[in-house]
C-alpha cells in the first residue's frame, strides 16, 4: 500500500473534524464537537500508524492497519448521513441548502472512500494462517 495513500486517509480524518471543533459551520451540539475532536484524534493515530507500520507484513500491523481505517471509514458514515437528512427536516426549501448541504457531506464520501479503499487493500493482503484439516 503507498504511503501517500495511507497519508491522504489520516490527513484527510484530521481535515474533516477539524471544521466541527472550531464551530466553523455555526451553532453546533457539544456532541458534534466531541465528534470532531475524535476524528482529530483517530486521524493522529493513523498518521502515526501509517508511518510506522506502512512497510511491515507481519499480521498485527496489518489488523491495526485495517482495523484504523475500518474505523475512520465509518466515523464518516454519521455527519453525511445527517448533513443530508437535516435537509429534509428544515423548512428551507431552498435548492441552495440542498447544495450547501451536499458540498459540506462531499469531503465526508470521498474520505470513507479513500478508508475503505485502504481497509480492503490492507485486509487483502493479511496473510492467512493454514486451518489444520480435521
Amino acid at each position: 500500500m503507498p504511503k501517500t495513500t495511507l497519508f491522504l486517509g489520516a490527513l484527510g480524518t484530521i481535515a474533516t473534524g477539524l471544521p466541527y471543533v472550531f464551530y466553523l459551520y455555526g451553532s453546533q451540539e457539544a456532541e458534534v464537537a466531541q465528534w470532531g475532536r475524535v476524528a482529530i484524534i483517530l486521524g493522529i493515530v493513523l498518521l502515526m500508524l501509517s508511518w510506522v507500520l506502512s512497510e511491515k507484513h507481519g499480521l498485527v500491523s496489518k489488523l491495526l492497519l485495517g482495523l484504523s481505517f475500518s474505523s475512520a471509514a465509518v466515523l464518516q458514515i454519521p455527519p453525511v448521513v445527517l448533513w443530508l437528512t437535516l435537509r429534509v427536516a428544515t423548512d428551507n426549501t431552498s435548492p441552495y441548502s440542498w447544495v450547501m448541504a451536499g458540498l459540506i457531506a462531499l469531503p465526508h464520501l470521498l474520505l470513507f472512500v479513500v478508508c475503505a479503499f485502504v481497509a480492503f487493500r490492507v485486509f487483502k493482503n493479511v496473510p492467512s494462517s493454514p486451518v489444520p484439516a480435521v
